[in-house]
């Protein structure tokens, strides 16, 4: 009878292999250099094949071991057919589809292979449904490994036919020697996008927290990084100064980081790098130098020596040249050799049940409840003598149990007792450390630091002070402008309620700054979250509702005649925007409730401070409410453009609110850019920068809305001083040329112009556009002047049209009488970008109808606009309006 196993790896880095599915085929014993690269994926899955096949060989050369039957071996790839780059390219990617395919072929198209040796990284063995190892527990297919390091596979309930010749212990291996060393500070680098990576890296965090062990920094990093993100974690070592680094990933991301690392000059007598996988060989020999003194914690082949030699000689044999000794070490061999030999002798010791059980499934399907016991009943009682460990034994979970806690560089200097309590042997005398030192390094400078802060009596905590105290002035400024001119037509058009909310989150900013005096507790790091999101929301939150309020009261010609319907509209956006106020605080209080600030202490040479840790968790996960924190404020800021596209259909040259807009999203988009920049690489002045972005950018804001404000304000109030300065003049050169020639009228008539005088005071304004220096040929000035119809109406709702064509749409503006030598008099009505004027005449008054008043224009051309209408509420505000004109119009005709 014949049986198979399978063994599952990287054969697509083999050249000259043929694939029928996932089925490899066309293997060669023979070590071929043109085919096996030993320092790349082919060599590491080539040797792995010649121990499974030996141990093949082994068990069909012993008739004691399944007498009868003959064992074969099926190869299945779990990358794809061949691939050129598979071989330097691919360490431990996820196998994901390839996987799935390969898991699926062996169980439906080879059902005489028993059990499965798989050469695979821990990435490509995990899946919820399509993972390897998962997928053959759940066929209950036995599945053992030599080099899937990752904890997460000690979970019986997903990989109950799983198991391994080696321990899930890496991370218990490095706490141990730390506290051996009695070493209580240290950094971590981790591969953040592997299983091994990250798997390892929390249960070295988690067993060294227990041991009182300050992780000074963790840096995750992804498998493929940049060159920046390199420099970035290579300054960051040099800000805290561990003495003692450990690096938790696979080979080849082990040897991506350590020879940058010491090209960096962190590989030295004052630095202790530890690993629990070799780092992948260099292709440039200049980087072996910063191997020295790296410390490699795990397990060794501990097993039967005479075996150990046995098999490695047979193995030579096979590949027909030598390999060396320290590639069958390193690339798990004995391992290997011990999976495929114990799985078979496991079957053995079943009576057979198995072999028959899983040979009928050619035919029938056959329950295979009969492997239920497997690893626990099968594998514990087979008492088998390895290469690994003398004898072999799996725990409960999985896991081989044995002697653990073996550092080797080249040469093994420690062993521990296989409860990870004592050392069992420790050799102090051979060198060890970079320096060839056997006495570990302190791990912390042995200098006094000097604690740098940002107190009151240093000049960042002054500077910081100062600037909070010219925002302080300036939102005070605001308030007080906004509030004394109220009733200003200028301020109102701002809208009063919106500016103040502003002014409100400009103040909470510049507040901020207490945030950033001696930040040496949680609090005072999230006070800078919280007054920074809070200042955004109040800012942008107000600028965005008001535009909204311009866009529904002027956009596509709609004009809203009705006060009560204005009002209701403005109540419902400022109800959006508390509301949206409202989802910051509670998605603020969350984040608080839910985030681990925490304070970090630097070390930068012979001084120290505290910086608030990136606002990150500990664990470097970003959780779902800041998630939703950070797109939330990002949405609002974009928002900023959204409103000035809506604000394009405004009709409304005074309401143009594009401007602001534009000030202020390019100012926060500005502030933010410059704080990811400072915060990338950051130093002991880079807390003092960030405030000094958010003052300046918090300042332009301010400037460029309330600021813009009070300037039209003072341009207003110059304006009337000049003009009553112009027209006190004017009024003292009238009276004085009337005087001249009036002198002989009676005092009774003086009285009455007098009296006329004092009651068009308020409403009109006179100016004089040629004075007594142009000759007239009767001597007398032209007398220009001007009333501002605005005390029934300050706004007036209009339209016009030319003569034999449609009405334009409504569109808002004031109204002005004008007249030149009480002779001339015309009418003027500002329109978005222009002004329409209809001159006045005895014979074409304006005249009311309903409840709205008509103009009519002596238009000598169709191009020319003819008619005018003027709308109002109601039919006795349009004749306030027409009393109003006709009152002005008769004090511009009377004859002086």
């Amino acid at each position: 009878m014949n049986i198979s196993i399978g063994t599952i790896g990287n054969y697509c880095a083999m050249k000259y292999m043929t694939f029928n599915g996932s089925l490899a085929s066309n293997f060669t014993t023979n070590l071929d250099a043109s085919i096996v690269n030993l320092n790349g994926n082919s060599g590491y899955t080539y040797l792995a094949d010649l121990a499974v096949m030996a141990a093949i060989d082994d068990i069909n050369s012993d008739p004691s071991i399944l007498p009868g039957i003959h064992v074969t071996l099926k190869r299945f790839t779990d990358c794809g057919p061949y691939d050129p780059k598979a071989d330097a390219d691919y360490w431990g990617n996820s196998g994901g589809y390839a996987s799935a395919v390969t898991a699926t072929d062996i169980i439906e198209n080879h059902k005489d292979v028993l059990g499965v040796v798989g050469n695979e990284f821990s990435n490509t063995a995990r899946g919820n449904n399509s993972g390897l190892a998962q997928i053959m527990s759940l066929e209950q297919i036995p599945y053992c490994t030599a080099v899937t390091g990752s904890p997460r596979y000690s979970d019986k309930s997903k990989y109950s036919y799983f198991w391994r010749m080696l321990s899930n212990s890496s991370g218990r291996y490095v706490a141990f020697i730390l506290k051996y060393w009695n070493v209580k500070h240290i950094a971590i680098i981790y591969q953040s996008d592997n299983e091994l990576g990250t798997s390892t890296f929390y249960q070295i965090k988690s067993t060294v927290e227990h041991q009182n062990v300050e992780i000074l920094s963790q840096i995750g990093l992804k498998t493929m990084f940049l060159g920046d993100t390199m420099n970035a974690a290579v300054a960051t070592l040099r800000r805290v100064d561990p003495r003692y680094i450990i690096i938790s990933g696979t080979s080849s991301f082990v040897g991506s980081v350590i020879y940058p690392m010491g090209q960096a000059g962190l590989v030295g007598p004052n630095h202790v790098w530890i690993v629990y996988n070799r780092p992948k060989t260099s292709t440039d020999v200049r980087n072996y130098r910063f191997l020295k003194g790296m410390i490699s914690v795990g397990s060794t082949a501990s097993g039967n020596n005479s075996q150990l030699r046995s098999v490695f000689n047979k193995t030579t044999e096979m590949a027909g040249s030598p390999f060396g000794f320290d590639y069958f070490a390193t690339y798990a061999m004995p391992g290997f050799r011990d999976c495929a030999y114990m799985m078979l002798l496991g079957f053995d010791k079943s009576d057979e049940h198995i072999a028959l059980a899983k040979h009928k499934l050619q035919s029938s399907s056959l329950s295979l409840s009969i492997l239920a016991h497997y690893l626990t009943t099968i594998l514990c009682s087979a008492n088998y003598s390895g290469l690994t460990m003398d004898p072999v034994l799996i725990n409960g979970l999985g896991d081989q149990d044995r002697f653990t806690g073996d550092f080797r560089n080249s040469t093994t200097f420690a062993t521990s007792d296989i409860q990870l309590l004592t050392m069992r042997n420790y050799n102090s005398s051979m060198p060890i450390f970079y320096n060839d030192s056997s006495i570990p390094p302190a791990d912390s400078a042995a200098v006094d630091l000097v604690l740098l802060s940002y107190s009151t009596d240093s000049f960042y905590g002054r500077a910081i002070i100062s600037l909070f105290g010219v925002g302080l002035l300036l939102s005070l400024a605001s308030y007080l402008m906004l509030i004394y001119a109220r009733t200003n037509k200028i301020v109102r058009s701002t809208s009063i309620p919106e500016c103040l909310t502003l002014v409100t989150g400009c103040l909470i900013a510049y507040a901020g700054c207490f945030g950033y005096l001696n930040a040496q507790s949680d609090t005072l790091c999230k006070a800078r979250v919280w007054s920074l999101s809070l200042a955004q929301i109040l800012i942008v939150s107000p600028l965005i509702a008001k535009s909204l309020f311009l866009v529904s009261i002027f956009a596509k010609g709609r004009i809203y005649k009705n006060d009560r319907a204005l009002k209701k509209i403005q109540l419902h956006i400022r109800i959006l925007n508390g509301i949206a106020v409202l989802i910051e605080t509670i998605l603020l209080t969350l984040w608080s409730l839910e985030r681990s600030i925490y304070v970090l202490q630097i070390k930068e040479d012979t001084s120290s401070y505290w910086r608030c840790a990136s606002f990150a968790t500990k664990n470097a996960r970003t959780s779902p409410v800041s998630c939703v924190l950070y797109a939330y404020n990002g949405l609002m800021i974009v928002g900023l453009l959204a409103a000035v596209y809506l604000e394009k259909s405004v009709q409304c040259d005074f309401q143009d609110n594009s401007a602001t807009l534009i000030t202020v999203f390019t100012s926060f988009g500005l502030m933010f850019l410059l704080m990811f920049e400072l915060l990338g690489t950051p130093d002991f002045s880079t807390d003092f920068k960030v405030y000094v972005c958010i003052w300046v950018c918090i300042t332009l804001v301010l400037v460029s809305t309330v600021g813009s404000t009070a300037l039209e304000l003072i341009n207003e109030s110059a304006e009337i001083r000049n003009r009553g300065s112009m027209t006190r003049i004017i009024q003292q050169s009238q009276i004085g040329r009337n005087s001249e020639t009036t002198g002989k009228k009676k005092s009774s008539e003086k009285a009455s112009t007098s009296t006329n005088q004092a009651n068009l005071q308020d409403s009109i304004r006179r100016s004089v556009l040629s004075g007594g220096n142009r000759e007239r040929k009767d001597h007398l000035p032209a007398l220009y002047q001007f009333c501002l119809l605005a005390n029934t109406l300050e706004i007036c709702v209009w339209r016009r049209r030319k003569d034999l064509q449609l009405w334009s749409r409504w569109m808002r503006g004031t109204c002005a009488l004008h007249c030149i030598n009480s002779k001339r008099v015309w009418i003027t009505i500002n329109g978005p970008n222009f002004v329409h004027c209809t001159s006045i005449a005895d014979s074409r008054l304006p005249y009311r109808k309903d409840a709205s008043i008509h103009f009519r224009n002596p238009a000598k051309s169709r191009k020319e606009f003819k008619y005018a209408e003027i709308e109002f509420q109601n039919a006795v505000q349009a004749q306030a309006f027409l009393e109003e004109f006709m009152f002005a119009y008769k004090q511009f005709k009377r004859t002086e």
